[in-house]
């Protein structure tokens, strides 16, 4: 969990914003400009780890789940 989610977590439980982002020494700017980047939706490079984790599934699946896994 990224500091700022713990932030945005607390404050929804009723902690105060200011003092949620001073206990993990995050700025209340940098805690806007993530929650803005964050609403603005995945990023390319999201979308592009989500398809492989969705391969790397298939593939662990289709090996009857020994592919990756100690033996």
């Amino acid at each position: 969990m990224t500091r700022c989610m713990w932030v945005l977590d607390r404050t929804a439980e009723g902690l105060p914003f200011t003092m949620a982002c001073k206990i993990v020494e995050v700025s209340c700017r940098a805690f806007n400009d993530w929650r803005r980047k964050r609403a603005g939706g995945p990023t390319d490079a999201e979308l592009e780890e989500a398809v492989l984790v969705v391969e790397m599934r298939e593939i662990h699946v289709e090996s009857d789940a020994t592919y990756g896994q100690r033996r």
